[in-house]
């Protein structure tokens, strides 16, 4: 079920910023405003975090979060 929510968030992030955002900015978009549940970073029975919509479309990434992921 995750991939069917992050296809949506990435779709609503498009329709927002328009085809400006490639793959790897949406990826990191997502992965910035995401709520990491259990244990920080990855772990067995939550994976990575949970995408979250609202937070996605309406806060902003600072600079420094993309230079880290490689951008």
């Amino acid at each position: 079920m995750a991939g069917q929510h992050a296809a949506g968030i990435a779709a609503d992030l498009i329709g927002k910023n328009g085809c400006k955002m490639d793959p790897a900015h949406l990826l990191v978009k997502m992965h910035a405003t995401a709520d990491d549940l259990g244990k920080a970073g990855r772990d067995p029975y939550h994976g990575y975090s949970r995408v979250h919509a609202l937070r996605a479309v309406t806060e902003s990434v600072t600079p420094t979060f993309i230079t880290k992921a490689g951008l």
